[in-house]
């Protein structure tokens, strides 16, 4: 825009003058919007920018495992926390070792390694955390069935009210409460 136009503009010009310029009109129909600006990735790191001068990924790729994630148990759940925390323990170790394992399994392939070697990279040897078994499998799910999960804080100190009130043995006087 030159601004060859707007000098027609005039300010004091009557609004039913026919001649007039609409300053807002012309300026509206001539826009145009700048482009959004790019911004340059700064990044002060050094392996990073080694990295993508090599072409790898910026992340190295997470082969870490989670493993189960245990659920929230309180004191007033009644669980029996000691023994489900073993076998959760248990299970998050062996994942963590099939994690380990399989990352060097795939060190290996990029390597060029044979099916044989990387297919004996990945079996458990002796002395290495073992998965959950079948039994400790139904046993883990019996724990956590047996405890009251659905249980606040609130449910308990109503549970211990209707003790107090009807005995412990009363448990449809309980259950009223």
């Amino acid at each position: 825009m030159d601004g060859g136009m707007l000098d027609d503009y005039k300010e004091d010009a009557p609004a039913e003058d026919a001649s007039a310029v609409d300053f807002k009109q012309l300026v509206g129909h001539n826009w145009v919007d700048p482009p959004e600006r790019k911004r340059k990735r700064l990044n002060y790191n050094e392996n990073d920018y080694f990295r993508s001068a090599s072409g790898l990924p910026l992340k190295p790729l997470k082969d870490k495992a989670k493993g189960p994630k245990m659920p929230a148990m309180t004191d007033f759940q009644f669980y029996d926390a000691e023994r489900l925390r073993a076998l959760f323990h248990k299970a998050y170790t062996h994942e963590q070792l099939m994690a380990q394992k399989l990352q060097k399994a795939r060190m290996l392939e990029r390597q060029g390694a044979k099916m044989a070697i990387i297919e004996e990279a990945m079996q458990l040897g002796p002395g290495e955390p073992e998965p959950l078994s079948a039994d400790e499998e139904a046993e883990k799910e019996r724990l956590l069935s047996e405890g009251f999960g659905g249980w606040t804080r609130r449910d308990y100190s109503a549970f211990l009210r209707g003790c107090e009130k009807c005995g412990r043995r009363d448990l449809a006087g309980v259950a009223a409460e």
